[in-house]
C-alpha cells in the first residue's frame, strides 16, 4: 500500500503529467490508507455475523432448496475470506510505526504463509461471487421456465451442493496450480537499514522474492491461457450479475402480473420473497463486483507502467470495504425478507412468535 507518490515513479510521462498524477496517487493512497484502518473493524464484525448466518443457514429447516444451500455455500466463502482479512490487518496495524526503510523484511515462513493466505482469500472471493451468478441463473430459469419440470429440478437441494462442490473442487485446484508454479528465492543482497534508523550497526536480514518456475515460463501458452482464464474469472461475473439483475426484475414483474390475475386478493399480497432476497442480493453484488472489474481490466492495461499500478493497487484497497461490506449485508437481506429465516432463528434461540392481540366485543 503506497503511503506518498514522487516524479520518479511516473518516469515514461512527461513533467506536467507526473506532477497530475502525483497529486492524484496521494490523495488516493490516503483514502485507501483510512478506509483499510476501518475495514479491520467492518472484517471482524463480518466474521461474527457469518458465523451467526452459516449457522442459522445450516439448520435442517433451512437446508430444503438450492437457493438456501447456495446461500450456505456463500457464507462460508465469506467467513474464510473475512477471517484470513482480519489476519492480514492485524498483521499490518502490528507492525512497528517506522518508515518502510527501518522496516526488516518478514521471515521467509511469514511470507510464505501470507502468500497462500492470499491465494486462498481471493479464491473464496471468486468462489462467493460465482456463486451468486448461479444462484440469480437458477432463479431466473426457474422463474422463466415455471411449468418445465426439467427446470423446477433446478430448485432441488442436490442441484445447489453439486454447484457448491464444483466450484470449491475448481477454486482449490486453480490454487494448487498457482501455488506450484511460483517459488520462494532469497533475494542476492540482504536487507539493510537506511542511515537514519534507530538499529545497530551491521544490522541485516535475508530478503525474499516470488519468481516463476521454469517450466512455468518456457511454456508460453500455459501462461497465456492462465492469465485469460484468470481474467475472465474476474470480469465475467461484473458483465453476468446486473445483466442477470435486469432479466429477475423483469420475471418478477411478469410474474405478479399473472398472479394478479389468476390469484384472489389475498394471494396478491403474497410476495415471491426467494426472487426478491435474490434479486437484491444480485444487485449488491452487481455494486461490488462492477468497480472491480473494471480496475482488473486497467491493471491489465497498466502492466508496464509502475506508478500507475501502485495507483490501481491503492484503489483496489478502497474497493476493498465494499468487498468486507457486502458478506455482511447477507444475514440482514435473509432476516428482512425471508419469513423461513426469521422462523429458524426464533427456533435456533428459543424464541415464540408473538400473536397478534384480539380485541373481543363488549
Amino acid at each position: 500500500m503506497s503511503l506518498t507518490y514522487s516524479a520518479s515513479d511516473f518516469k515514461e510521462f512527461s513533467r506536467s503529467t507526473q506532477q497530475t498524477l502525483v497529486r492524484i496517487g496521494n490523495i488516493i493512497g490516503s483514502v485507501s490508507l483510512s478506509l483499510y484502518k476501518f475495514n479491520l473493524l467492518f472484517a471482524f464484525v463480518g466474521v461474527i455475523i457469518n458465523v451467526l448466518h452459516l449457522a442459522i443457514l445450516s439448520r435442517k429447516s433451512m437446508n430444503t432448496n438450492s437457493i438456501n444451500v447456495l446461500l450456505i455455500g456463500i457464507a462460508i466463502s465469506d467467513l474464510f475470506s473475512m477471517s484470513i482479512l482480519v489476519y492480514q490487518f492485524v498483521l499490518f496495524f502490528s507492525q512497528p510505526n517506522v518508515s518502510d526503510d527501518c522496516l526488516p523484511p518478514a521471515s521467509y515462513y511469514l511470507q510464505l504463509i501470507d502468500f497462500y493466505l492470499l491465494s486462498a482469500r481471493e479464491s473464496f472471493h471468486l468462489i462467493s461471487t460465482w456463486l451468486a451468478v448461479i444462484m440469480a441463473s437458477i432463479r431466473y430459469l426457474v422463474m422463466k421456465y415455471a411449468l418445465k419440470s426439467n427446470f423446477q429440478n433446478l430448485s432441488k437441494k442436490a442441484t445447489g451442493q453439486r454447484f457448491v462442490i464444483i466450484l470449491f473442487i475448481c477454486s482449490l485446484l486453480m490454487s494448487l496450480y498457482y501455488s506450484v508454479r511460483v517459488k520462494f528465492v532469497e533475494l542476492p543482497e540482504r536487507w539493510k537499514p537506511a542511515e537514519n534508523c534507530k538499529l545497530p550497526k551491521n544490522t541485516s536480514f535475508p530478503d525474499y522474492d516470488i519468481v516463476d518456475r521454469e517450466w512455468f515460463l518456457s511454456a508460453d501458452w500455459i501462461y497465456e491461457i492462465f492469465v485469460i482464464l484468470e481474467g475472465l474469472l474476474k470480469i465475467v461475473p461484473s458483465i453476468l450479475l446486473p445483466i442477470l439483475a435486469c432479466l429477475l426484475i423483469k420475471q418478477i414483474k411478469l410474474a405478479g402480473n399473472v398472479k394478479r390475475k389468476v390469484s384472489s386478493k389475498t394471494e396478491e399480497s403474497k410476495l415471491d420473497h426467494t426472487s426478491k432476497l435474490v434479486f437484491i442480493m444480485t444487485i449488491i453484488f452487481s455494486l461490488t463486483e462492477g468497480p472491480l472489474g473494471i480496475v482488473v481490466v486497467l491493471d491489465g492495461l497498466a502492466t508496464n507502467h509502475t506508478g500507475l499500478l501502485y495507483i490501481i493497487n491503492d484503489i483496489m484497497g478502497i474497493l476493498l470495504i465494499f468487498e468486507t461490506l457486502n458478506s455482511s449485508t447477507h444475514f440482514f437481506i435473509c432476516v428482512g425478507i425471508s419469513s423461513q429465516y426469521r422462523k429458524a432463528i426464533r427456533e435456533m434461540f428459543g424464541l415464540k412468535k408473538k400473536k397478534p392481540k384480539t380485541v373481543g366485543s363488549t
